[in-house]
């Protein structure tokens, strides 16, 4: 039961901190390839086999798709690559800030950003 429950947390955080990472790098790589350039294709739950077990939140990125020209010329730019790098950090920052709030009760559990 309590391992169920471990699992349980621990992917309601991982859904939290993809929401926030996934928005975090859609804002800031829309800023300067543009909303058309870029497309926001949510967060998607799956079981990946390099997560099971994990007793952290974790995530998979896919920040660009390779078969898709467009994203292949960005990809290849150190400056998209930058962008990407800062907004999966900036992302993690919101997730751990937000999670010292609900701890220090700054904010409820119920009430924070999913």
């Amino acid at each position: 039961i309590l391992a169920d429950l471990a699992t349980k947390a621990n992917t309601d955080d991982s859904v939290r901190l993809a929401r926030k990472v996934q928005g975090e790098m859609v804002t800031r790589l829309r800023r300067t390839w543009g909303r058309e350039a870029i497309r926001d294709l949510g967060v998607k739950q799956a079981l990946f086999y390099v997560l099971v077990g994990a007793r952290m939140p974790a995530i998979l990125v896919e920040a660009s798709f390779v078969s898709n020209p467009d994203e292949e010329k960005r990809l290849r730019t150190t400056k998209y690559q930058e962008e990407v790098a800062r907004g999966i950090a900036e992302g993690v920052r919101r997730f751990l800030d937000e999670r010292e709030a609900i701890a220090q009760g700054r904010i409820p559990a119920a009430g924070a950003v999913f």
